[in-house]
């Protein structure tokens, strides 16, 4: 990619569930690097130029209506986490009813858990209000799920459905930015074909 890692910055390790035996892998945020400009990513950022826009194409996409783009999101979670409950929810649940102490309760708070992080990802790649996110249980107490394989199968499914939720939102921001620049485009010629009408009218 061109692209060089800052000296001193710190890698973010990740199991990549595609190898076996299970491996780290070691990533680095766009931002912890340096090169020429043209080797940059189109990243694309939510504005309130097409807030509204997205939050319409992404309510007819997943067919649910909302008041707001965050709680439109957090349906769309539990919408996916319930359809794909075997993939992300099942081999953890298996392990943590084998835990002492486990009760439906536990249950629930790991599937909460599940949807709060997979919420905080979204939320700040997008960058949406995380205040609703303050001080959650699940977040302050996700360390009640240590084990080997519940970190693996929770990190897997957050990773996994935030991934899906946000390559959906940047297809529709570049669909949405593409739209608006073909606008822009044709007023300006249209408002170069008018020009020469004005100056014939004031000329006359």
């Amino acid at each position: 990619m061109g692209r060089y890692i800052n000296k001193g910055t710190r890698s973010i390790a990740v199991f990549d569930k595609s190898k076996s035996p299970l491996v780290l892998e070691y990533l680095f945020d766009v931002s912890d690097t340096n090169g020429l400009d043209y080797t940059l990513l189109n990243i694309w950022k939510l504005n309130s130029e097409n807030h509204q826009e997205l939050m319409f194409a992404l309510s007819k996409k997943w067919g649910i209506i909302e008041v707001s783009l965050e709680k439109l999101i957090s349906k769309q979670i539990k919408e996916l986490l319930a359809s794909n409950y075997k993939m992300y929810l099942e081999d953890a649940l298996e392990e943590l009813e084998s835990l002492p102490g486990y009760n439906y309760s536990t249950h629930n708070q790991y599937i909460k858990t599940v949807e709060d992080s997979i919420r905080y990802i979204v939320y700040l790649r997008c960058n949406l209000d995380l205040s609703e996110l303050d001080n959650l249980y699940t977040l302050e107490n996700i360390s009640n799920f240590n084990t080997n394989r519940m970190t693996y199968e929770l990190g897997y499914a957050a990773s996994s459905i935030s991934e899906e939720i946000l390559r959906m939102i940047e297809r529709k921001v570049q669909d949405i930015i593409k739209h608006i620049r073909s606008e822009e485009k044709n007023e300006e010629a249209i408002s170069r074909i008018r020009i020469p009408g004005e100056r014939w009218n004031n000329v006359s």
